[in-house]
């Protein structure tokens, strides 16, 4: 019942040196809270092992805990089983592989730079380390996971990753332009921004922000921007308006926020409103009581009703007219509750009104809303509007939503933003799934939760859709390195899902699905994705005199597809015989080394899927001299000993249930504003002891 892992090679399992599983357990989906898989036994596509050290059964990491920058995956071993021939468990030849270089180039947390190899273990006491479960689940969904060994892995998950951690004393204008500024001295391929602020930034694309990021796609990087959850908020409003008439924007305090058991009074609610053109309207705040007031559109504090207000008023080159409000009083007060009224007079023109509403509390929950709001159009957040964004909306990928979303797999969430922008500029892009299970933040606070350090949750959101376009994208960069940021982008619209999505699109995207939904394999491939059983694997070593024959001849496949093959000699993660069509090769003896030893064979067909086996060549036996006892002329016989000695093993794939991308992934840089998980890539090239 105990299983070991001989890391000092002296034959025997010392204290230290007890393997344990670690869970890669999951939360079914949004409404079952049952944790899966949290069972302690090895699942050998899903869980990993450990050494524990110090026998606390606990996988141990970090400084504290008495590891360095130099040690792999920084902290005790951790393994995962190559379970080579996909039966579920490990089999006698097949191995453990120790994970060791975390995926993470660099995290950037304000002032202060994370670098892998130099002191990215010290990132564990960055200050936005505390937001971290948002950005490891983004992390996961673009690069998690070891392939060829887990099921549960990101789109690229050979890429590195460049972040910059975001929290709420540093979303400063000057913070983002520098961080984007950074991306292109590191001359990143993808920029992901998984950030916004909603309610008091310009939505016309004109902000310095917009401008970094439109600067950096001239510099050869793509900008992808989730679209935000504001859809069903009740914090968006609009008023359109007529020569000389009047407007009223109204929104309501009454039951306060209820945080889990505790209830939050609003004692702060902020926003802005939005138009085009040269109407400079006056602008007269009425509370539930008391006289209605004229504000002062120059950053003057105002009291008012049992508090205070500030507005401030900003007018960008492209003619979009912000004024930002600000509504207060002392913390743990309530503002006055009923309704407030926000009245426009002495306008000129016909201007349409945008207002966005917000408080301290419920981000994209209901919580302090307008009396009359707006949804399924003009709901996208900044920097979503940028001129350079792949704005991205959301779709139920595996999960219905039976909470007040209500949206059914296939469907658009009801939450995701619509655009156009204020200028009518429709700026949606694509859609992708929002429901991926994605790995759950390993920070002290989720710990004290209750949650595991290896557990999975269903994502949701649109940042849970925005990384799968940014992997997309840095898949195609792979596949065709001398496109344009131009041909990238338009590859993934001209073969996005559309469907009976929208019937009537044609030259144009949809203010909520854009091109459709994401579609990577026919954006790779020119070809939806084929219906496919894997290949078997199968594999005969012969010896001869001088040469070892490897045959794979017996390897099958179902479909009649045709097959490839490559080989790892030694079974040291290094493929010395690379995929080719050979089926039959010839090595010499030389090259198997420390008999007895296992060949690695690894199959696939022309969709990716895959299957593997191996062989053990144990010590050579040669042909002894014996008694010539056929030949009259003394030669030596025709016949003699047989000189095959091997033992052949069959398997099914490892991939029965997907497609895997048949081409091997180079190292390129996604960024995202995102924060930290340290994720451990595996070298196949050191699979040694």
């Amino acid at each position: 019942g105990t299983d070991a892992v001989d890391l000092n090679d002296n034959g025997v399992v010392d204290r230290n040196e007890i393997l344990r599983v670690l869970d890669g357990a999951f939360i079914k989906d949004f409404d079952d809270a049952a944790i899966q898989n949290l069972d302690g036994i090895l699942q050998t596509r899903a869980d990993w092992l450990y050494a524990d050290l110090n026998r606390d059964r606990e996988r141990n990491v970090g400084r504290s805990a008495g590891f360095d920058e130099q040690t792999p995956a920084y902290g005790e071993p951790i393994f995962v089983v190559d379970d080579v021939n996909g039966n579920g468990r490990l089999d006698p030849g097949e191995k453990l592989v120790r994970l060791k270089t975390s995926k993470i180039r660099k995290f950037v947390d304000s002032d202060t730079s994370y670098q892998r190899g130099l002191n990215l273990i010290d990132a564990i006491e960055a200050p936005s380390l505390e937001f971290a479960h948002h950005g490891t689940g983004v992390s996961g969904i673009l690069v998690g996971g070891q392939p060829g060994f887990h099921d549960r892995i990101g789109l690229a998950p050979a890429a590195d990753l460049i972040i910059y951690g975001l929290h709420t004393d540093n979303w400063e204008t000057t913070i983002v332009a520098s961080y984007i500024e950074d991306a292109i001295a590191q001359k990143v391929d993808i920029l992901l921004h998984e950030w916004t602020e909603c309610f008091t930034r310009v939505m016309d694309g004109s902000s310095n922000v917009d401008a970094a990021m439109d600067r950096a796609r001239e510099a050869g990087i793509l900008q992808v921007n989730p679209a935000g959850n504001l859809n069903r908020a009740k914090k968006t409003t609009r008023h359109i308006s007529a020569m000389g008439s009047t407007a009223e924007l109204s929104f309501d305090i009454n039951t306060p926020f209820f945080n889990g058991n505790s209830e939050q009074p609003y004692s702060a609610v902020y926003g802005s409103i939005q138009w085009q053109g040269d109407s400079t309207p006056k602008f007269i705040l009425q509370p539930p009581n008391g006289p209605p007031q004229e504000v002062r559109i120059n950053g003057e504090m105002q009291p008012i009703s049992n508090g205070y207000t500030q507005w401030t008023h900003e007018r960008t080159i492209r003619g979009t007219n912000m004024l930002s409000f600000f509504i207060w009083t002392q913390p743990e007060m309530s503002l006055t509750k009923g309704q407030w009224k926000i009245q426009l007079t002495d306008i000129t023109g016909s201007p349409v009104f945008l207002g966005r509403l917000s408080d301290y509390y419920s981000g994209w929950a209901e919580g302090i809303s307008w009396t009359n709001s707006l949804k399924d159009e003009m709901t996208l957040c900044f920097p979503s509007t940028a001129d350079s964004a792949i704005t991205v909306a959301a779709h139920a990928g595996r999960h219905d939503r039976s909470d007040s979303d209500g949206s059914k797999i296939g469907e658009l969430r009801h939450y995701s933003g619509r655009g156009p922008r204020i200028d009518g500029q429709l700026k949606m892009a694509l859609s992708a799934p929002d429901d991926p299970y994605a790995p759950l933040a390993a920070t002290r606070q989720m710990m004290d939760y209750g949650w595991g350090q290896s557990w999975y949750a269903a994502f949701g959101g649109t940042s849970g859709a925005g990384p799968h376009v940014a992997a997309s994208l840095a898949l195609l960069r792979e596949r065709h390195p001398d496109w344009s940021v131009d041909q990238l982008e338009n590859r993934l619209y001209e073969t996005a899902d559309r469907g009976q999505l929208v019937p009537e699109m044609t030259g144009s995207p949809d203010i909520g699905w854009g091109w459709g939904k994401v579609n990577i394999y026919r954006a790779l491939y020119d070809q939806p994705v084929p219906e496919n059983s894997p290949p078997k694997a199968a594999l005969t070593i012969t010896n001869n005199a001088d040469h070892y024959i490897l045959d794979a001849n017996d390897s099958t496949d179902s479909d009649g597809d045709s097959l490839e093959y490559r080989f790892d000699i030694n079974y040291d993660g290094n493929w010395e015989l690379d995929w080719s069509s050979d089926a039959l090769n010839e090595i010499p003896r030389s090259a198997l080394k420390d008999l007895p030893t296992y060949v690695r064979l690894e199959v696939r067909d022309p969709s990716g899927a895959t299957a593997g086996a191996l062989a053990l060549v144990s010590d050579v036996i040669d042909t002894p001299d014996l008694p010539d006892v056929g030949s009259p002329n003394g030669s030596p016989d025709a016949g003699g000993l047989p000189d095959t000695i091997v033992r052949k093993q069959e398997s099914d794939s490892c991939f029965c249930n997907s497609v895997a991308q048949p081409y091997p992934f180079p190292v390129y840089s996604l960024l995202a504003f995102v924060m930290l998980i340290v994720f451990r890539r595996i070298p196949r090239s050191t699979f040694r002891k």
